[in-house]
């Protein structure tokens, strides 16, 4: 996401991300506005970035070596020349299109392969986007790429492709049908579009599963830790979160505070007790700053019992 021509620019990463947690949207468009601090990408991440960057630049020589016509795209122009030179080498009628640039209205995307799928009655060129992913199978946030990568290459040919691709990270190459994903994808740009096109003056962050590898999860973890959000009890879960919400139950030490006879909706009594006695052991060390354990009572079959004599 960012300001192109004085307007909003979007990619597939973007709606991904969306999709994952609005909240991060909403710290995207303010970021626009204002630059918020970003958490710094960790070795793992960048390990696997490079990795996916080796499985890329193979899948290229491998292109090359089978005799295929490929044109590379320049990867430090601007948007409109790197546009100009992939139309320019589709229109050629070029075997691949490595690193294609694609630009339709408040949408744009590099494409790592544009691939020639044929050609129309009067001899158009028609391809079709290939994308490498170092995982061994695909994911619904590939597909969504893949879509948007689709939509753009049909407004660049005048036609729609029928197929997109991943080629995985053990050299298996998955095919999909556009028109199986198309109307989802529609309606997901769609929420996105008109999300992004709306006032957001409140927004609050809550855990789920994108926030290992988001650019905001140090600046959410400081919310959360001013706010003593619920998500700071050990092994909490979300849904648990949900339903101790929805009982006026908002912080750790409301929960550490709940009487013995309290009752949460949805919830059996033994896990309210695990979470309210959590809850207090970790007030409790805020407070004294000492750690304190609590041995739980033997129960036959469970914890230590399973243990070979």
């Amino acid at each position: 996401m960012r300001k192109y021509n004085g307007s909003l620019l979007l990619a597939a990463h973007d709606l991904d991300r969306f999709l994952g947690c609005t909240h991060a949207t909403v710290l995207d468009l303010a970021d626009l506005e204002a630059p918020l601090p970003k958490t710094e990408e960790d070795g793992q991440l960048a390990l696997l970035r490079e990795k996916g960057f080796e499985h890329e630049r193979r899948y290229l020589e491998a292109l090359k070596r089978e005799g295929l016509r490929v044109v590379e795209i320049e990867g430090s122009g601007a948007l409109g020349e790197r546009v100009r030179q992939t139309r320019v080498a589709m229109a050629g009628g070029a075997d691949v299109v490595y690193q294609g640039a694609l630009h339709s209205g408040k949408w744009h995307g590099y494409a790592d392969f544009l691939r020639l799928a044929g050609r129309e009655g009067a001899g158009r060129p028609l391809y079709e986007a290939v994308d490498t992913k170092l995982s061994r199978r695909a994911t619904p946030a590939h597909i969504m790429q893949l879509c948007v990568y689709t939509d753009l290459l049909a407004e660049a040919l005048g036609t729609e492709p029928q197929s997109m691709y991943i080629i995985l990270g053990d050299g298996r190459e998955e095919a999909f049908r556009f028109a199986d994903f198309a109307a989802y994808y529609r309606i997901a740009r769609g929420r996105f579009e008109a999300f992004v096109s709306a006032p957001h003056p409140e927004s609050h962050p809550e855990p789920c599963r994108a926030c290992d590898s988001c650019r905001w999860r140090e600046l959410c973890g400081e919310r959360w830790e001013r706010e003593d959000h619920l998500s700071l009890v050990a092994n909490i879960r979300r849904t648990q979160i949900d339903r101790l919400q929805a009982a006026g139950v908002g912080t750790v030490r409301a929960l550490a505070a709940l009487p013995d006879a309290a009752a949460v909706a949805g919830m059996a009594g033994e896990t309210l007790e695990r979470l309210r006695a959590q809850a207090r052991l970790q007030v409790e060390k805020r407070e004294s700053g000492e750690n304190r354990v609590e041995l739980l009572p033997l129960e036959e079959g469970r914890g230590f019992a399973r243990m070979p004599r």
